[in-house]
């Protein structure tokens, strides 16, 4: 037994090598796969972390409904956020706009206003736009839809004295039941205890929207000029103090220019018809004198004058038959009164 331990000696211990090699090799792969198993375990870790938030946030800005911003899911394309913030606006340039590009966490979206507006009469409508914040007299307004954030708050008596415009965009065109939001300067909302005293005013003459009117007792003709739409072309202000003030139950007339008419030679005149140098101007007679025509009347002289505003001055007595409601039963009884 001794004799063949030795003679294969050899062959065992080649067994044996071989055996613990391979034993050895068990146990490495063995680490192996627990390093990469927990390797695995890390990056789905991580991996999972990352999947379970489910949502971004976007701030949406310029010519949409509801600017704001939103959280939606990271899959979702610049078409659906402008839908979930009420849709562009008409007056939105969505030209260089990518709408199928998809969102990312902390993206700005702002969408640009048109630079252009087709101002066709048709196109023309009467819209609502509540105005809030820092204005004279804060509530919803019928403008027109080719109004600009500026002329809407003008409407609603212009800018408080503590207004903050810095971050508005003044000439941005309005849409139907847009929020105008003035906001107020930093720590002066709070502290404002100035009560407002109202009175009424009633403006005449070359103004867009003459009437009666419910102001601010501090303001000043001019204001009151601004609310009234402004003057007309051809008003004469002269002789007006804009920065006069006002007081309650004042009338303000704005009146036309007069143009500087040649006093024609005084002449013995043997007809029965008004001498020509005393007949009334219809191109800068006040609407007192238009008054005293036979047939006029005051409103049809405020016609008068309303037609001059707009068109100009007549250019022979016939062109007064233009004005609406003088025909030629009224001309014939005013033809011999009336000059050029």
């Amino acid at each position: 037994m001794l004799a063949f331990m030795k003679r294969y000696s050899g062959f065992f211990l080649l067994v044996i090598g071989i055996i613990g090699m391979v034993i050895l090799n068990t146990v490495n792969l063995t680490k192996k796969d627990n390093i990469t198993a927990i390797t695995t375990i890390r990056e789905g870790e991580i991996k999972g972390y990352t999947s379970s938030v489910n949502f971004v946030f976007v701030d949406v800005k310029g010519a949409v409904r509801y600017p704001a911003v939103y959280r939606v899911a990271p899959n979702v394309r610049i078409e659906g956020l402008i839908e979930m913030a009420g849709g562009a606006l008409e007056n939105a340039d969505l030209s260089e706009i990518n709408l199928a590009k998809t969102v990312y966490d902390q993206m700005v979206l702002y969408i640009p206003f048109s630079q252009t507006l087709h101002l066709n009469d048709n196109q023309v409508t009467d819209i609502y736009v509540d105005i809030k914040g820092a204005v004279r007299y804060p509530g919803v307004y019928k403008v027109k839809s080719t109004f600009r954030v500026y002329d809407a708050i003008m409407h609603a008596g212009g800018f408080a004295s503590n207004a903050n415009t810095s971050e508005m965009n003044l000439s941005q065109y309005v849409s139907d039941q847009m929020i105008i939001e003035v906001p107020f300067k930093k720590n002066t909302e709070s502290s404002i205890t100035t009560v407002v005293n109202y009175i009424y005013v009633e403006i005449k003459g070359e103004v867009i929207r003459p009437g009666l009117y419910r102001v601010d007792s501090s303001w000043l003709i001019k204001d009151v000029i601004n609310l009234a739409g402004g003057v007309k072309l051809g008003a004469d202000l002269s002789k007006i103090n804009l920065n006069q003030g006002i007081v309650n139950q004042m009338q303000i007339l704005i009146p036309v220019i007069l143009p500087t008419q040649p006093v024609p030679p005084s002449s013995t005149n043997t007809n029965d018809t008004v001498p020509s140098n005393t007949k009334i101007n219809i191109n800068t007679a006040t609407i007192d004198q238009l008054d005293t025509l036979k047939g006029i009347g005051y409103v049809l002289a405020q016609r008068i004058i309303d037609y001059r505003a707009e068109y100009g001055y007549f250019e022979s007595i016939e062109d007064i038959m233009k004005v609406s409601g003088i025909k030629d039963s009224i001309y014939d009884q005013i033809k011999n009164d009336i000059t050029v």
